[in-house]
């Protein structure tokens, strides 16, 4: 329930942490700053996910490149 797997590393200012679902990363951060991002795993075999806030919305289409 919102609550990061981890919140430590990422090598930014702007990582936000890594969080099982997408449901508690928009739970713990429904606003955030443009360039953020943040790390979505369900399990530890599936891949990362990664989401960047657009300015409105998580959205993992985005790359770094965009901003």
């Amino acid at each position: 329930m919102g609550i990061a797997k981890s919140q430590s590393g990422g090598g930014s200012d702007h990582y936000l942490g890594t969080y099982e679902t997408l449901g508690d990363l928009q739970t713990a951060h429904p606003t955030a700053t443009i360039g953020d991002y943040a790390f979505v795993e369900a399990l530890p075999s599936e891949d990362l996910t990664v989401y960047f806030w657009d300015g409105a919305n998580w959205d993992d289409s985005f790359v770094p490149g965009d901003f």
